[in-house]
């Protein structure tokens, strides 16, 4: 190596430290005032664990049929163990995680493709995926780091174990637990990971004219195959001992639709220029720039490092290959299911970023030394702005962590032992009294609460001593005056024995923008007044929506001429249902099953309508998430409305 290259690593070595600096001192600090509900499941988890000592609780109910074994949760579990606090505690453990992504970037780099292009991939990592969501969701709290895990370490270790002449034991035990923790999360591992390493690794062999094809199906078989296989018997056992809450997520949805599908182009390119720090308020020179980085690591350095595939070694052309398949097979289930947010182009965003750091680093370690010189400095500037422009995150952090913590502090001094919210507003609550308040979700069902259980124990709307708050944002409580008209907590739960108002808060990043929170003391636990939707298969009066078009009471609505009762608005799943509608004197009404998105996807028979029953046939062919039930009255008469069943 020569004196020249040796100053320029120095100097690269300026920008690895100061962007990974940069972001562990962001997590440290303001990572502990942005703890939101989605990030606070770790710690859910967590306090479940403790309870049921329990590795994989029996009372957790998870969402859209995923598992997070393979996250940052085993990190919380053991940081809670060791640390009191509950907010330091998991940006540590967020912190961690990052900081295993840099060793897996240092790992790939220097002991598999032998070369310090982790010199630029690190930075381009912590520095240049810059979007508000990527930061959060990849650097702060690390709710998508396993697919990055799983593209860069793991992808890594495969073809490492594949090249060697000798088989290394130690990196095959590693793969082979790293694969098996992926599987037991579910089947996006399958598709993201296991299927693009299967036909990269026909095609590297069949490029490399590789005769030992015995011996790849050994190695294959016993780092990659068996233990998937294993992972995946147990993400069946998980399954059939608790509610997965699959939904419209948790299955592939296919539309060839030409226009979806140019519109879905439109969009993915647009969410990858956004990651790389385009906004529409953004001046005209920052949205430029963005979309030339953009360009560059995700279409031209991938396509010069592909031209030049003779020129690189065995376990680059491997990693390549995976690459490349993986991005095409991601790419177009992305396209295809319309599923183009940002975060789903994280996993594909960073193939690409290694690529381009590989194919960056052999520019300067070859090519002339002034273009070495220009594109070293012009990437450490760029490095050390955008690391400066993140650091300032941190402004006021004190202050944001404290505003948090008064919030519990007083609900705790109201004697508030428990405490529900909307989704975003309830659970953080239980991270900053360090799980001394517990904490549960509702949505509102027409005239009821109506029970989240989804990421989160099944005592959450189990009752408990002490008192209970009822939480409404100011956004929530309007929203619900304009609505119905009615004070929202005395409607739906009754007279609360106390109102306050904690306001000033400017919490608008883990709520709703409001800055005044209405709480609802009640002197016992109002778990009794949650309803569950359609979990227990019977829609009652207070599960549904109203359009006072005659009298609704707590288990019977009479709906005179005009009336409309619909609801609930929520998911169901594909299959076959039996709908029964019971009441007294239905036969003047009429019925509807209706979804505003989805509705070529439902397809119902009305078998038959007596005076106190209407029996529809109903089939819902994909996962729905807005289903609703109408029974109207459009004559002279009037009608009782009991219940609906939904049998399937």
């Amino acid at each position: 190596m020569s004196k020249r290259l040796f100053y320029t690593k120095l100097v690269l070595m300026i920008a690895v430290v100061v962007s990974a600096f940069v972001v562990v001192y962001v997590n440290l600090t303001y990572g502990q005032t942005v703890i939101h509900s989605d990030s606070a499941i770790a710690y859910r988890y967590f306090k479940s664990v403790e309870k049921t000592h329990e590795l994989y609780p029996s009372t957790w109910n998870t969402g859209n049929g995923e598992v997070y074994t393979f996250s940052v949760l085993p990190f919380v579990i053991i940081c809670n163990f060791l640390i009191g606090k509950a907010s330091v505690a998991c940006s540590v453990a967020y912190t961690t995680v990052y900081l295993i992504l840099c060793v897996g970037f240092f790992w790939l780099f220097k002991k598999f493709f032998k070369n310090d292009a982790w010199l630029i991939a690190i930075p381009l990592y912590s520095a240049f995926l810059c979007s508000g969501m990527a930061r959060f969701l990849l650097l702060i709290q690390g709710g998508y780091d396993g697919p990055v895990i799983a593209v860069t370490i793991c992808a890594g270790l495969f073809f490492y174990v594949i090249n060697s002449k000798e088989i290394p034991k130690r990196v095959l035990v590693i793969h082979s637990i790293l694969v098996f923790m992926m599987l037991t999360c579910g089947v996006r591992y399958i598709a993201e990971y296991i299927l693009p390493l299967l036909l990269a690794l026909a095609i590297f062999v069949f490029l490399k004219k590789r005769k030992d094809y015995v011996e790849i199906v050994k190695r294959t078989s016993t780092t990659l195959l068996a233990p998937a296989l294993l992972g995946h018997i147990v993400y069946k056992i998980i399954c059939s001992h608790h509610n997965m809450n699959f939904g419209d997520n948790s299955s592939l949805q296919l539309d060839f639709s030409v226009a979806r599908i140019i519109e879905s182009i439109k969009n993915t390119i647009v969410n990858a220029c956004i990651i790389f720090g385009y906004t529409e308020n953004g001046s005209r020179l920052t949205n430029w720039i963005s979309i030339l980085i953009t360009l560059l690591i995700c279409v031209v350095f991938p396509v010069l490092q592909l031209v030049r595939i003779k020129n690189l070694s065995d376990n680059e052309q491997g990693y390549l290959s995976f690459g490349a398949i993986h991005n095409m097979a991601l790419i177009g289930v992305i396209v295809l299911s319309h599923k183009t947010e940002e975060r789903y182009l994280y996993g594909t965003v960073v193939v690409f970023l290694i690529i381009s750091a590989n194919y960056i680093y052999h520019v300067i370690a070859n090519d002339r030394e002034i273009l070495r010189y220009l594109i070293v400095f012009l990437f450490v500037l760029a490095t050390l702005r955008l690391s400066y422009g993140y650091s300032k995150m941190t402004i006021g952090w004190r202050e944001r962590l404290a505003t948090r913590e008064h919030f519990v502090e007083e609900l705790s001094a109201h004697g508030i032992t428990k405490v529900y919210g909307t989704y975003w507003v309830g659970y953080p609550n239980e991270v900053y009294s360090n799980g001394q308040i517990r904490s549960g979700a509702y949505k509102v069902f027409g005239a009821s609460l109506g029970e989240i259980v989804a990421q989160v124990d099944s005592d959450a709307f189990e009752p408990t001593e002490g008192r209970c708050g009822l939480i409404f944002t100011e956004n929530e409580y309007n929203e619900q005056m304009r609505v119905y008209g009615s004070d929202p907590a005395t409607r739906l739960v009754g007279e609360p024995a106390e109102v306050y108002v904690i306001d000033g808060l400017e919490l608008g990043d883990l709520y709703d923008g409001s800055v005044r929170v209405f709480v609802y003391v009640y002197k016992n636990d109002i778990a009794d007044r949650f309803t569950n939707g359609l979990d227990d298969g019977i829609l009652n009066p207070r599960e549904l929506d109203f359009n006072y078009g005659g009298v609704w009471e707590e288990d019977v609505i009479y709906i005179t001429q005009g009336g409309i009762v619909h609801g609930p608005y929520l998911n169901i799943s594909p299959g076959h249902y039996i709908v029964t509608v019971n009441g007294k004197n239905l036969n003047i009404c009429e019925f509807d099953i209706y979804s505003q998105q989805q509705n070529e996807d439902i397809e119902y028979t009305l078998l038959s309508v007596s005076d106190e029953q209407a029996v529809m046939d109903l089939t819902i062919k994909k996962y729905i998430n807005d289903i609703q039930f109408y029974v109207m009255n459009n004559m002279d008469g009037k009608a009782e409305f009991y219940n609906i069943t939904i049998v399937q």
